[in-house]
């Protein structure tokens, strides 16, 4: 869509012909049809590099927040980096979810509803950070794959979408980091709720 987007800025057009050829059905079933067929293995792919890239990019000092006033971490996650430093609070945070729950015979419904709004939390980051990688690969695609890129900064309407692009890539990115942050900050809090709960009387 962002390549679509500033493709129409160089493209010689009138706006009512445009508008005429959308009436058609058939046309608009094969744009759809054309869409789709591309952007779900190509999505995929990019979610995928936009998961590969954060683990190897991403600071210890965010993801320790996860660990922070928890003694019981402190041993385990030192030295460890990226993928393998989440890897071991999240093993750390299932085996309370399951064995710490157990033994204090806690409300497992509860720890449910606030591990499920963590995953959707998580599942909104990586979205964004999907569709950031996205937006600046396709502008990326469209600034290579223009021809004559001098003349765009006489483009008006160019500039115009540049402006409303620019603006929208950078909310979604910062959104993207302050949700990122919390995400581990949540994470915290519900594994130090488990561990300091008491026993529960049946």
């Amino acid at each position: 869509m962002t390549v679509l987007l500033f493709k129409l800025t160089i493209l010689d057009f009138e706006l009512s012909s445009l508008l005429k050829s959308l009436e058609n059905p058939a046309l608009m079933a094969g744009i759809a049809a054309f869409f789709v067929a591309l952007g779900v293995p190509l999505g995929y792919v990019l979610y995928q590099v936009y998961y590969a890239f954060k683990w190897r990019t991403i600071k210890p000092e965010v993801v320790l927040l996860a660990t922070k006033d928890i003694p019981e971490l402190d041993s385990v996650v030192c030295n460890k980096r990226g993928l393998e430093l989440w890897y071991t609070i999240e093993g750390f945070y299932d085996s309370l979810m399951t064995n710490e729950t157990y033994k204090k015979k806690l409300v497992y419904e509860d720890l449910a509803r606030r591990n499920d709004s963590f995953s959707n939390r998580t599942s909104r980051i990586h979205g964004l950070g999907a569709s950031a990688l996205a937006m600046f690969t396709g502008f990326l695609f469209f600034i290579i794959t223009t021809e004559n890129r001098s003349s765009l900064l006489n483009n008006n309407l160019f500039l115009l979408t540049f402006l409303s692009y620019g603006i929208c890539l950078y909310s979604v990115f910062v959104n993207y980091k302050k949700q990122n942050k919390y995400s581990f900050v949540q994470l915290n809090l519900i594994m130090k709720d488990i561990m300091n709960a008491e026993k529960e009387q049946l």
